[in-house]
């Protein structure tokens, strides 16, 4: 949840639900969904009017922040999780779904608020990163050679991680 206190203090601007990098080099179609929904505002409106906003912004590979969508208030708009669609000037969809670009290293996504009264909040809710790519586990040491043949690769190893002098690397035959 991220909103206002009440009725008297003051303004949402710059208010933001940040979520860390996450490490995506070794996944394949990998899929961003969120579910968001606002407050009934209780002191001057029912919900989102103009003049504000919600960003859905997402960082790759550690470079600046982009906004990939950006929802508008209009006319007090409020909606719920259980809306397809969310909108005001710009329509949203909800659940809000992002395509990571393939060769994405990391990955990080976060909603930032722009909001004129202390009484409106955003909710964000099921908020999932999924991949297609399988077969990965905890077993430290085990060769996959799912990329390449680089042993410096850690996309080649069963835990995602280059094994150290300490680790017994176990090549199976058929690989």
């Amino acid at each position: 949840t991220v909103g206002g206190d009440g009725c008297n203090v003051s303004l949402m601007n710059g208010k933001t639900l940040e979520f860390a990098p996450v490490n995506v080099a070794c996944l394949q179609s990998v899929q961003l969904k969120a579910y968001t929904s606002s407050h009934l505002g209780t002191c001057s409106g029912a919900g989102f009017d103009d003049g504000d906003y919600l960003y859905y912004e997402v960082q790759l590979n550690g470079g600046a922040w982009q906004t990939i969508d950006t929802l508008n208030g209009q006319n007090n708009n409020t909606w719920t999780f259980g809306m397809t669609s969310i909108g005001g000037l710009n329509l949203a969809p909800n659940p809000f779904v992002y395509n990571v670009p393939a060769g994405t290293t990391t990955f990080a996504f976060r909603i930032r608020g722009v909001m004129n009264r202390s009484d409106e909040f955003y909710y964000v809710d099921d908020v999932s990163l999924t991949t297609s790519s399988t077969g990965f586990g905890t077993t430290a040491g085990l060769w996959t050679g799912r990329t390449n043949t680089d042993w410096s690769n850690p996309c080649n190893w069963y835990n995602l991680s280059v094994p150290t002098s300490s680790i017994v690397a176990t090549i199976p035959d058929t690989s």
